[in-house]
C-alpha cells in the first residue's frame, strides 16, 4: 500500500515539477524494498516506476534550435583567437544554458532508454537470463510435454501470427505506414524474431508456477525451443529478404 502511495506521489511530481533522476533513484530504491517487503515481486514496482517517468519534451525541436543559435551566438561572440583560454563567466553561463537546453529537449523516457541501453542488454539481461534459466536437461525428468509443445507452439507460431495480422491491418486500415525501404517480408521476419521471449518468459513461468517444478522446467524447455525456432525462421527470412 505504502509502495503504491509513493509510486504516486512520484508521477504527480514528475506531472506538476521537473523530472529529477536523483529524486527518482531514491524513491525507486524504496519502492523496490517495500514492494519486497510486502510479498508482491519487486520486479512489478519496476514496471509501475517506469509509467510515472514523462515522454513528452519540455521545449520543442523549433524553440531548441532558435534558442541553441542565440547561446551558440554568444559564445562565438565572446571566444577569442586562443583556443587554450579560460572561460569567463559569460561563456561558462552560456555552457551551462546549453545544458539545461539540452536537457529540456530531450524526452525523460528517451534520455533513459538511450543512457541505459548498453548496460542493459550487455549485462543486465544476460544476468536475469542466466540466473532464472535453471533448465534441468535429464532423460530420467519427468515433463509436461503437453505444457511443453503448446508453450513453444505459442512462441514460434502464436507471435509470428499476432504481429504480421495486426501490422497488416494497420498498413490496411492506414492507421499507420512502412517505414521507407521496408517491404513486408522483413515484417514477417520480425514477426517472427519477436517470438523469442526468453527473459520474461521464464520470469512469468516462475510466477505462474510457483514450486511446481515440473510445470516450471517443461515451461522453460518449451520457452527455449520456441525462442531457438522463431530466432531461426526470422534470421532465414530477413536473411533472403533483404539485400
Amino acid at each position: 500500500m505504502y509502495g503504491l502511495i509513493l509510486v504516486g506521489i512520484l508521477a504527480l511530481l514528475y506531472y506538476k515539477k521537473k523530472y529529477s533522476f536523483t529524486i527518482g533513484i531514491i524513491l525507486a530504491g524504496v519502492i523496490w524494498f517495500l514492494f519486497l517487503k510486502s510479498g508482491v515481486h519487486p520486479t512489478i514496482a519496476g514496471v509501475l516506476l517506469a509509467f510515472t517517468i514523462p515522454i513528452k519534451r519540455r521545449i520543442n525541436i523549433k524553440s531548441f534550435s532558435t534558442q541553441l543559435s542565440a547561446i551558440s551566438s554568444k559564445i562565438v561572440k565572446a571566444a577569442d583567437n586562443d583556443d587554450k583560454h579560460l572561460l569567463t563567466k559569460g561563456e561558462m553561463k552560456c555552457i551551462d544554458n546549453l545544458d539545461d537546453l539540452t536537457f529540456e529537449v530531450q524526452s525523460p523516457l528517451q534520455h533513459l532508454e538511450n543512457k541505459l541501453h548498453s548496460l542493459i542488454a550487455y549485462f543486465i539481461l544476460p544476468v536475469f537470463a542466466f540466473a532464472n534459466a535453471g533448465v534441468i536437461f535429464s532423460l530420467s525428468y519427468e515433463f509436461n510435454f503437453s505444457l511443453m509443445t503448446n508453450i513453444a507452439i505459442s512462441l514460434f507460431i502464436g507471435k509470428f501470427i499476432g504481429v504480421a495480422l495486426f501490422s497488416y491491418l494497420g498498413v490496411k486500415l492506414k492507421i499507420t505506414e512502412l517505414p521507407r525501404g521496408v517491404n513486408f517480408n522483413q515484417i514477417l521476419g520480425v514477426s517472427s524474431i519477436a517470438g523469442v521471449g526468453f527473459t520474461m518468459s521464464i520470469f512469468i513461468d516462475n510466477l505462474a508456477f510457483y514450486r511446481e517444478m515440473i510445470s516450471i522446467n517443461s515451461a522453460k524447455v518449451g520457452i527455449i525451443i520456441g525462442s531457438i525456432s522463431s530466432a531461426i525462421l526470422g534470421y532465414l527470412i530477413l536473411r533472403f529478404s533483404s539485400k
